[in-house]
């Protein structure tokens, strides 16, 4: 039994009570006698039950990532918040769309619930809408017959097995975001099962090609080469569909993320102390190394303000952190500081 299961029996349960306390009980008790803890509670609990079963069902719904599938967008552990509205109102258990409000669109992170197993959350980014025709050969990624930009950066780091993976970003739907491929992994899917509509893809040792059915969508992992997905299990039915992921508010294991500002300023203040008489690109040269070790990707050397006080050089930076919300809703903050405050 899945949680949003568990929630609507709870709510079915305390609600029975309030609303036999307020039919029946009520009248039967005398005004000074007290409500028996057997209505006190369950009349406690129904408003509150209720309300997070609303916020659930019909607004946010918070899930953990359990796979590295989606690295480096999502890591293992991250809490995300995912909107249930922006595809639609649907009725909750049976999830059925009553209320159209809009559409995946490629480039965007879904939850789904997994066709070979609906009682399982998955998520993976929409590459493919209905129509599309998806080829992904040679770890390359054309949309109806167009090559998706990508262009190289900085190789991933693995923390976990200190392991580098190449890195690209990656231009899906008018969205940037970075993906991963392993070199020696085989172009080729290593395998497949079968699935609804599997007549629609063509499997070569270069990779997939896939014409997306009505009503489906075709789903990959970032991690291109580390991720069981459409290429594997097929497509996913506009009735699996949870939601869009917007949000990561925590992850336990990976704290480095949301103290990257002392990171850094820690960073600054060493190579100011360390390369306090060496020219402006020895310090930039000298950040660049100390970021790679550090692990930090929010800023290089290059963005660096540097001057003169004295016999002291003086490092400053600033760079925002647009935080997404929903749509095009965010937040930016600015982080700011200098190696001498």
């Amino acid at each position: 039994m899945n949680f949003a299961m568990i929630l609507f029996v709870l709510l079915l349960f305390t609600g029975a009570f309030a609303l036999a306390d307020a039919v029946y009980f009520r009248k039967q008790r005398r005004g000074d006698d007290r409500e028996p803890w057997w209505i006190e509670y369950p009349k406690s609990f129904f408003p509150v039950i209720l309300i997070v079963f609303l916020l659930r069902s019909f607004l946010v719904e918070p899930f953990k990532i359990p796979s590295g599938s989606m690295v480096p967008t999502l890591v293992v552990g991250d809490f995300i918040l995912v909107n249930k509205f922006a595809y639609g109102i649907r009725i909750p258990l049976i999830n059925k769309k009553i209320i159209n409000v809009g559409e995946p669109r490629r480039g965007d992170v879904m939850v789904f619930r997994f066709p070979e197993d609906p009682s399982l959350d998955y998520i993976k980014r929409v590459i493919g809408v209905p129509g599309d025709k998806i080829v992904y050969a040679n770890k390359r990624l054309f949309i109806n017959g167009v090559e998706q930009p990508h262009r190289q950066t900085s190789d991933y780091l693995h923390r976990e097995r200190i392991h580098y993976s190449r890195q690209l970003l990656e231009k899906v739907g008018g969205v940037e975001h970075a993906i991963l491929i392993e070199d020696e992994a085989p172009s080729a899917v290593p395998f497949m099962r079968a699935f609804p509509f599997r007549e629609n893809c063509n499997y070569n040792n270069e990779g997939v090609a896939c014409a997306v059915p009505p009503g489906h969508y075709f789903m990959m992992g970032d991690n291109r080469d580390n991720s069981a997905d459409s290429r594997v299990w097929g497509f996913v039915p506009d009735e699996n569909i949870v939601g869009k992921a917007f949000f990561i508010w925590f992850n336990f294991s990976e704290l480095r993320r949301y103290i990257e500002y002392f990171t850094v300023k820690k960073a600054i203040v060493g190579v100011a102390q360390t390369t306090g008489k060496g020219t402006v690109g020895e310090v930039r040269q000298a950040f660049d190394r100390r970021a790679q070790i550090d692990d930090i990707d929010v800023i290089s050397g290059k963005d660096l303000e540097i001057t003169k006080e004295g016999n002291d050089i003086v490092i400053s930076f600033a760079y925002p952190k647009r935080i997404p919300l929903f749509g095009n809703v965010s937040v930016v903050i600015e982080f700011a500081a200098s190696s001498n405050n």
